[in-house]
């Protein structure tokens, strides 16, 4: 017979499981850029206690509680778990209050953690969601802290800094590039060390940890931990190295690329918003001319929306399913040479 506590660590472990851990999310843009690119590559985590699941589920209660001071100022008006899809990962917004114009995102803290409020991670978030969604609609930033121990909120309002925003895009092309193209995990930051955050705090660590500071040869979930058979040939140590210095090269001109393109939307971005103005579709600049045409969006059927409504059935779409096809994964390491002794 089960105990509650058995029944609500049940109930922990569902939840956990409705994340996707191969998306890129808008929330972790200012945080550990290796650990990101290990998560979405598929490599092993260390499963999360029911103590961490727990702490992450009273974050979803704390929010419950916002929204409801929110709802009863402004009764069925406020609106939760706002999407924000971009080029580059997803996010979803805590809360919109479209009376105020406000995006406000909900978190939990101590009181030993108070002084170093709002966390920069958080702003970071925020700021993308201000960028990809929250700038059309000229909204306002909210960073709403609830204190465990005491039941306070500390509010904290968020300005909008857009070349920092930017900076931020930058972050989100990398991970794309590692977990698209390359398909190699970004480096463990320099400024990062084994023993302090994020790598690790207080008697608990990340659940990457071991890929970058335990034994280098880990493989990925789902490999089935099969013997590793290592080829010797020192003869091969040249095409190595270039081929490391390629993949790097290679890196660098995706991202440059990736780059580019965002600043060429921003421009874009200012054409659009002066020719509106102006009710006219071609911009006349020294030589130049720049016309606007509109295309209309194609029409494409959300399979997933479908599903989660219960208008189909996973049953239903077994006709149309399809796998994609498998690739190698190709991972350079190379050792780390010892400093000599004096």
């Amino acid at each position: 017979m089960p105990t509650t506590a058995d029944l609500h660590a049940a109930y922990l472990h569902r939840t956990h499981a409705t994340f996707d851990p191969r998306e890129i999310r808008l929330s972790e843009v200012g945080q550990c850029p290796r650990r990101q690119t290990l998560r979405i590559l598929g490599y092993p985590a260390e499963a999360p206690t029911d103590q961490q699941l727990a702490i992450f589920d009273t974050g979803h209660r704390i929010e419950d509680f916002v929204y409801r001071l929110w709802a009863t100022r402004y009764p069925r008006r406020v609106l939760r778990q706002i999407r924000v899809k971009t080029p580059y990962g997803t996010g979803h917004i805590d809360l919109w209050v479209p009376p105020e114009r406000k995006i406000v995102e909900v978190k939990s803290t101590t009181r030993a953690r108070i002084a170093d409020l709002p966390l920069d991670s958080h702003v970071d978030q925020l700021h993308m969601y201000q960028y990809y969604w929250g700038a059309q609609r000229r909204a306002v930033l909210e960073l709403a802290y609830v204190v465990k121990e005491t039941g306070e909120i500390l509010p904290f309002q968020i300005s909008y800094d857009v070349a920092h925003a930017r900076q931020l895009v930058a972050n989100l092309i990398a991970v794309q590039g590692a977990a698209e193209m390359t398909r190699e995990p970004l480096p463990v930051p320099a400024e990062y060390t084994a023993f302090r955050y994020p790598c690790s705090w207080g008697a608990e660590r990340c659940a990457f940890w071991t890929h970058c500071w335990g034994p280098d040869a880990v493989a990925p979930e789902g490999s089935g931990q099969e013997k590793v058979v290592v080829a010797v040939a020192a003869s091969f140590a040249p095409d190595l190295a270039e081929y490391q210095t390629l993949r790097q090269q290679r890196s660098a001109l995706l991202a440059q690329a990736d780059t580019l393109k965002e600043h060429i939307e921003v421009l874009e971005e200012g054409f659009e918003s002066f020719l509106a103005a102006q009710g006219a579709t071609v911009l006349k600049a020294g030589p130049f001319r720049l016309r606007r045409t509109v295309v209309p969006g194609r029409v494409r059927y959300d399979a997933r929306a479908a599903l989660d409504a219960g208008v189909v059935t996973e049953a239903d779409l077994a006709p149309f399913k399809k796998t994609g096809v498998g690739y190698t994964r190709w991972t350079v390491s190379q050792k780390r040479t010892q400093p000599q002794e004096t």
